[in-house]
């Protein structure tokens, strides 16, 4: 199996990434390869797994990681480093469990972007103005900081933060959440988080030349968006090993920490 390492920069993830390279040196089973990796084997935290995933987003559907966390919560990093040998064996014999967390896609005029926790739509200099629908019908006429579109795992996050719903990874779904959103006689935002079905399309649609600042994961990608785009679950998915078949009770367990 080709794999590569990816690991936070501080020196306890270091030591883990050599003690590791060191195990597969030998092993004929795996071979290193950074370009065309099967495998990817993740040390740090939610952000180094972040940084892999968005830069192996182009074939992330040929990947699989393996995470393991040196970092702080590691939502997505499943396993402790005493774990490395009974993990690397349960990636040799198949029996390692694995979950797909389908990513949401943003498509605009010529590029389509991936997240896997949410879409931020953000007013860093000024509100942001929107027409937004929902398979087309008109759902609401936003002016404020921004708004989040949350998966179900990135609804534990930045959603949460802002008190959006914390949404049960069982399900497929995604959630809109403002952020300041502006009321006044002129304007009357929802208010309220809404949860809505991973079969549906949100547009939105510009208004009064406010565009938005685009984040994906929290990784800024285009500073002033495209007049009309949609966010729905795409084709994608990031597939990780896991411990347990579900993942929801031990990432609320990380969130509210017990």
């Amino acid at each position: 199996m080709r794999y590569c390492l990816i690991k936070r920069d501080d020196s306890f993830s270091e030591e883990v990434e050599n003690s590791i390279a060191k195990k597969l040196e030998h092993d004929p089973f795996f071979s290193k390869d950074s370009i065309h990796p099967e495998l990817v084997i993740v040390i740090g935290g939610d952000g180094t797994f972040l940084a892999a995933l968005h830069h192996y987003m182009t074939h992330v559907d040929s990947l699989r990681f393996l995470c393991f966390n040196t970092g702080r919560i590691g939502y997505y990093n499943e396993f402790s480093i005493s774990d490395v040998d009974m993990a690397l064996e349960g990636v040799k014999d198949g029996t390692l469990k694995t979950k797909s967390f389908p990513l949401l896609a943003l498509n605009g005029e010529k590029e389509t972007h991936y997240a896997v926790n949410e879409f931020i739509v953000s007013g860093l200099l000024k509100n942001v103005e929107y027409d937004i629908l929902l398979d087309g019908q008109f759902l609401e006429h936003y002016f404020g900081m921004g708004l989040v579109i949350s998966t179900t795992t990135g609804s534990m996050g930045y959603n949460r933060s802002i008190f959006g719903s914390i949404l049960d990874t069982k399900l497929r779904a995604m959630e809109l959440t403002e952020i300041a959103a502006i009321r006044s006689k002129a304007y009357q935002p929802i208010g309220s988080p809404v949860v809505i079905d991973g079969g549906r399309t949100l547009t939105f649609q510009e208004k009064n030349h406010r565009p938005a600042t685009l984040l994906q994961d929290n990784l800024t990608f285009q500073k002033e968006a495209d007049p009309v785009f949609t966010i729905q679950y795409g084709t994608k998915n990031a597939v990780c090993y896991v411990k347990d078949d579900d993942v929801f009770v031990p990432r609320l367990r990380k969130t509210l920490g017990y």
